[in-house]
């Protein structure tokens, strides 16, 4: 039994995380050697070994539910329609309540972002940022973590693990507890609709929430104006869970 739990973990945990770190400090050592460049923008390059970290865990994905019998329920379009929303809401809730902490440093992935936007182009910005990144993150995180930790415990170890790991991978004290909150989020839609797509799109429509509409919200630091902006993203949370979990008991 104890064999197979650390088989178990060794398959979700420990290789997956391996390959994510190996290729993209490769691909990160090969674009510094070939560009000549000392500091390379860290978000083009972690955009350049994403799209070679996907193509190798996926495939170790497939294989990985296969192995453990991880069943994933047939895509709904429509069900999408619930992601607009409840994105909308974490990633204004999250950046306003964390924008009181005291930062301790510049944040190195906004500053890049917007470097790599002036250097090249929004659009491959909002690409790497919105697209790439995460679909890696989830395939991770709420892909090979998630599926491990429930088969070892439980949905609620799963979530909770989850959330705590991809706190952790973003460092910085602001960013993690921003992490660690649309991480509940995003593990609960695992969660309920037992499929990876779910939690993807979510990410995705987050962090280019964050990108264009946050960043106008987090420029008034008028209380009230806040205030508001934080009691209807709220409002909306609350109602787009209650119409999940609605959704689920009738179906």
């Amino acid at each position: 039994m104890m064999k197979s739990k650390l088989k178990i973990i060794v398959d979700g945990i420990l290789i997956p995380f391996i390959i994510y770190f190996f290729v993209t400090l490769i691909v990160s050592f090969i674009y510094t050697l070939i560009s000549g460049s000392e500091k390379p923008n860290a978000v083009l390059v972690q955009g350049i070994s994403d799209v070679f970290v996907f193509a190798a865990l996926y495939p170790l994905y497939i294989v990985f539910k296969k192995r453990y019998d991880i069943v994933h329920k047939k895509f709904d379009v429509k069900t999408c329609l619930y992601m607009i929303p409840m994105a909308l809401s974490i990633c204004v809730i999250g950046n306003i309540l964390v924008d009181y902490i005291p930062r301790e440093v510049e944040n190195v992935v906004t500053t890049e972002v917007y470097n790599l936007a002036k250097e090249y182009n929004i659009y491959l910005s909002l690409f790497i940022v919105s697209v790439l990144i995460p679909i890696i993150e989830e395939l991770l995180f709420r892909g090979f973590f998630y599926d491990t930790a429930k088969m070892l415990a439980n949905d609620v170890v799963a979530i909770i693990f989850t959330s705590l790991t991809f706190a952790i991978a973003h460092f910085e004290l602001r960013q993690s507890l921003y992490a660690f909150f649309a991480g509940l989020f995003l593990g609960y839609i695992k969660y309920k609709y037992k499929n990876l797509i779910y939690p993807i799109i979510t990410h995705l429509l987050m962090n280019f929430f964050t990108l264009v509409i946050v960043p106008s919200i987090l420029l008034t630091k008028d209380i009230k104006t806040r205030a508001y902006a934080l009691l209807i993203c709220a409002a909306m949370l609350i109602f787009t869970m209650y119409r999940i979990n609605m959704k689920k008991k009738m179906s």
